[in-house]
């Protein structure tokens, strides 16, 4: 059984893309998010040239089974990708 839980896809801005070029195929940020002490997700950026877009990959932690809804978790992205100057 897989532990993906959710996938993602946002529009990077214009200025983005040359440096998104350079890191297809490599994981663009490590991150983890802790929602409570029983709950963690994995995500996981990658950068697909063929649409031009940014694929965000969440899945299930360590922990028990995940509760969050697909709304909060795509929320978390986007601000991790906003902070990162990707979208």
């Amino acid at each position: 059984m897989s532990d993906l839980l959710h996938t993602f896809r946002f529009k990077p801005r214009p200025s983005a893309i040359p440096l998104l070029r350079e890191k297809v195929g490599e994981n663009l940020i490590n991150f983890e998010w802790v929602r409570a002490a029983h709950e963690c997700y994995n995500y996981k950026f990658f950068y697909k040239p063929n649409n031009k877009t940014i694929r965000v990959e969440v899945h299930y932690g360590t922990s028990a089974p995940a509760t969050e809804s697909r709304r909060n978790l795509r929320i978390a992205a986007a601000e991790t990708l906003e902070e990162e100057g990707y979208i």
